[in-house]
C-alpha cells in the first residue's frame, strides 16, 4: 500500500499523475491532468460525470487541450505509477 504518489512528465505537453491510497486493486482517489503544447483550433469544451463505471464516481473535465479527470475508489483499473517511471 502507497499512501501518497505522484508523477509528472513531459511529452509534447505538461502530463501529472497522483493517486491517494493506492492498495492492490484498488484506489481511492486518483487524478490525471494532461495538456498540450499544440492548442486546438476550436475551443472544445467537455464535462463529465460518472457513477459506477470503473470507479465509484468520476468527474472528467477538458477544454481545448487541457484535460483533467478525478475518479473516486476505482476499482476496475487501478493505476498504479511505477509503471510510468519505468517507460
Amino acid at each position: 500500500m502507497k499512501l501518497f504518489d505522484f508523477h509528472t512528465e513531459w511529452d509534447y505537453g505538461r502530463d501529472a499523475y497522483l493517486t491517494i491510497g493506492q492498495f492492490r486493486k484498488l484506489n481511492l482517489f486518483e487524478a490525471t491532468f494532461y495538456s498540450s503544447s499544440y492548442w486546438d483550433w476550436e475551443p472544445n469544451i467537455r464535462f463529465g460525470i460518472s457513477i459506477f463505471n470503473g470507479s465509484v464516481f468520476s468527474l472528467n473535465f477538458h477544454i481545448s487541450s487541457i484535460s483533467l479527470d478525478i475518479d473516486f475508489l476505482n476499482y476496475r483499473c487501478p493505476m498504479n505509477l511505477s509503471y510510468y517511471r519505468e517507460r
